[in-house]
């Protein structure tokens, strides 16, 4: 769990202070973790927990849902916590946010998506409307080196199961 990218950044937040968001990654594995143990309760408190600390952590989460859905056979709570991670995030990053941060500045972290689209609906057909540049960016040697750190310290055991790797 140390060596994961986002926590072993800690010790740099001296530099650029302290950020909520680096805690959402080992609240996902604690998740999963939680719901294969049959601590179903505990696994809702980590999403949960993951969703207040970081707008964009509802994305995961949403696809959490997902895979409670259709490979974990939860069907109604699946697709409730799916429906409700994603409306989360798409109201957070298109109103509330937006609303609080003024001066038509919209939602900021959009921009750092820019070559994939201009609205969230042009990023998220990327992979149809613009796939040499989606799937570039996806299967490039960066983040082929950034999935093998992240399931590294696990040995590889995400592989072992590979509908978690939906999740």
């Amino acid at each position: 769990w140390l060596v994961y990218p986002s926590t072993s950044q800690f010790v740099f937040n001296g530099g650029y202070g302290f950020r909520w968001g680096n805690l959402c990654l080992p609240l996902y594995f604690f998740a999963v973790a939680f719901w294969l143990e049959g601590r179903r309760g505990w696994a809702l408190a980590a999403v949960g927990w993951a969703i207040l600390l970081k707008e964009e952590a509802a994305i995961p989460v949403g696809m959490f849902g997902l895979y409670l859905a259709f490979f974990d056979r939860q069907r109604r709570l699946g697709l409730a916590l799916a429906a409700f991670s994603f409306f989360y995030f798409l109201a957070m990053s298109s109103w509330v946010i937006p609303a609080l941060a003024g001066e038509n500045t919209g939602y900021l972290v959009q921009n750092y998506f820019w070559t994939l689209g201009s609205s969230k609906s042009e990023i998220l057909l990327s992979p149809v409307l613009k796939p040499e540049i989606f799937w570039g960016k996806l299967l490039n040697g960066h983040s082929l080196y950034f999935a093998a750190l992240l399931a590294g310290p696990f040995l590889f055991f995400p592989f072992r199961k590979p509908s978690l790797l939906f999740s």
